[in-house]
């Protein structure tokens, strides 16, 4: 089992989230 994929795969999904979460809270915030 390489975990390797799952760590890169992981941090990008947690970027994405992190970004649609900073966008929303922006736009709720004009």
């Amino acid at each position: 089992m390489d975990m390797l994929p799952w760590i890169i795969v992981s941090g990008i999904v947690v970027s994405v989230i992190v970004g649609v979460m900073m966008a929303v809270l922006i736009k709720h915030a004009d």
